[in-house]
This record gives structure tokens, sequence and C-alpha cells, in this order.
């Protein structure tokens, strides 16, 4: 993930670039403030998850076939009402 200006971010995470692509209906760069506003988010194939954090907002998360082991980043996401997981590397939730 990198910072080009202040409020805008890059997503290093082809995976996690391309599902808030779809959710946002448009390519990057990205507002903060509208990633704070993605509600519903699907990822397949995350390496990283971190640029995720910004996501505060979202209700409905689901990663598939991804290889994410910790879901320490959704501790932030306190809208979160539905969380799929499938195929994933979780070690402890």
């Amino acid at each position: 993930m990198k910072r080009k200006n202040i409020g805008t971010i890059k997503i290093g995470d082809p995976s996690v670039k391309k599902g808030l692509e779809e959710a946002l209906n448009h390519r990057e760069p990205f507002q903060e403030e509208e990633l704070r506003n993605v509600s519903k988010l699907v990822v397949s194939g995350v390496a990283d998850v971190h640029p995720l954090e910004y996501c505060t907002g979202v209700t409905n998360l689901s990663l598939f076939s991804s290889d994410v082991s910790v879901l320490d980043f959704i501790m932030n996401m306190k809208k979160l009402r539905s969380l799929s997981i499938y195929n994933c590397k979780l070690q402890d939730i």
C-alpha cells in the first residue's frame, strides 16, 4: 500500500484493489473517506490484508482462497455483521 497524496490511497495487493474497484465502481486511486464507506466487500486471492484496515464501515466481508492467517484487521470494522471465510490459511479466530 503506497500513499500518493494525503487522503489518497494506492493499494498494492492486486486482489484487494480488484475487490475495491468492484465495490466502488471505479479504478484507484481511492480516497480514505470512500474506503471508510465501503459496506460490502468480496476479495479473493489476497496476500496483504493491511489495506482493508481503511474499510472501517464494512458490514459484509467475504474472503476467498487467500493467504489470510490472522483477522486482526477486522477489529476496526465496528459495523461488521457478516464475515465469510473460505479456503484461507486462518490460524486463529
